[in-house]
């Protein structure tokens, strides 16, 4: 129960992500409201924010990957905080074009 309110409170509102500008440049990220609209037919990943549990042991993430107008796949992730650290236990394909 306390994990599906925790889900629900961390959706509400998410409409910015801060990247900090190293991460930025390295990764070359562009915020997708200022796109061109040549670079919105590119191939790019989209990144979901994830979503926690209550106890912050164990996420949610999806990606999409979008390579043009009906090409295209996402997957979602289910990760787990093991010995300090992030990792995937199960993922699978959410969609495909």
């Amino acid at each position: 129960m306390q994990d599906s309110i925790g889900f629900l409170n961390q959706t509400r509102a998410r409409d910015t992500v801060y990247i900090s500008q190293s991460i930025a440049h390295k990764y070359m990220v562009k915020d997708s409201n200022r796109l061109t609209e040549e670079e919105r037919f590119l191939t790019k990943l989209v990144f979901h924010l994830p979503i926690l549990t209550q106890d912050g042991q164990k996420a949610f993430a999806s990606v999409d990957h979008i390579c043009g107008g009906l090409c295209g796949q996402g997957w979602y992730f289910i990760l787990e905080k093991i010995k300090g650290k992030w990792k995937v236990v199960k993922y699978e394909d959410t969609w495909i074009a």
